[in-house]
């Protein structure tokens, strides 16, 4: 109450609304401490993306995530935008940002797991035809390359790709 500038109630507050699921209060709370604390701008700004989407709000989710411009977000960026853009239902840019994460570093064996559940486990779950692989054959053969090459030849998940 004495200082409108002291960071830790507001930290404090927008974490303990986010793990409690109020995300809309979080959200209010994380873009107060991004025009604070300027150093972890992006951090708060990638924490404000997550709320709208766990929101359900895709447009303003994808609107923050866009300006996180840190490149140690980037990876779970790409992720958030990709949950976004498959709820909404655009595959143009999911597959876009399947591209991006294929070249992150720290790409985990989810991310693959989570692209070939995509393109043969649900098509094939629900009876459809495999559309997503056979309009980006490409697409797949990197990620099967890139498994291999990132977990190893031997990885369970490279080997359900696959399969």
């Amino acid at each position: 109450m004495q200082n409108s500038d002291y960071m830790l109630p507001y930290q404090i507050l927008a974490y303990a609304n986010f793990l409690s699921n109020n995300r809309d209060v979080a959200a209010e709370y994380f873009l107060k401490l991004a025009d604070f604390d300027s150093a972890n701008k992006d951090q708060y700004m990638f924490l404000v993306g997550a709320c709208y989407y766990w929101l359900g709000d895709n447009e303003q989710s994808v609107l923050f995530l866009n300006q996180v411009l840190d490149h140690t977000l980037l990876t779970d960026v790409y992720r958030y935008r990709l949950l976004n853009y498959v709820a909404g239902e655009d595959t143009d840019n999911a597959l876009r940002v399947r591209q991006n994460l294929l070249g992150q570093p720290d790409i985990l064996d989810t991310d693959f797991a989570n692209f070939f559940k995509t393109m043969f486990y649900a098509p094939y779950r629900v009876g459809q035809p495999f559309t997503l692989y056979r309009e980006n054959k490409a697409l797949v053969a990197l990620y099967l390359n890139a498994c291999a090459s990132t977990l190893g030849s031997g990885a369970d998940v490279c080997t359900y790709g696959e399969v």
